[in-house]
C-alpha cells in the first residue's frame, strides 16, 4: 500500500508541474473549476496547495488502510487516475 501511496503523490507532483507548466507557457488551462479561480490568481500558491492536500489525504489513508476493506481497490482507482491524468497531460503538451 505504501508504493502505491507513494506512486499517487509521485503522479501528483509530476501532474501539477505540467499543469503549472503549460499554464504559464500559454498551452492549457486548470481544468477542475474549483481550482481554477485559485490558478488564475496564483498558479504557484494553488499547485503548492494542491500538494499539500493531497500528501494530507495520502496520510489519512495511511492511517486508516487496516480499516478499510476495500482501501486497496480505492487506492488502484486513484493511481488508474492520476496515470490517466498525467496521460492527457502530457498528450496535450507533445501537441504544442
Amino acid at each position: 500500500m505504501k508504493k502505491l501511496l507513494i506512486a499517487i503523490f509521485g503522479l501528483t507532483v509530476i501532474d501539477v508541474g505540467l499543469t503549472y507548466w503549460g499554464y504559464k507557457a500559454g498551452h492549457i488551462e486548470e481544468a477542475n473549476p474549483l481550482l481554477s479561480y485559485v490558478y488564475r490568481n496564483s498558479p504557484e500558491a494553488s499547485s503548492i496547495l494542491i500538494l499539500l492536500f493531497v500528501g494530507c489525504l495520502l496520510g489519512i489513508l495511511w492511517n486508516y488502510k487496516e480499516k478499510a476493506r476495500h482501501m486497496y481497490v480505492f487506492v488502484i482507482g486513484v493511481l488508474l487516475v492520476k496515470i490517466a491524468v498525467v496521460g492527457i497531460h502530457i498528450n496535450w503538451l507533445l501537441k504544442i
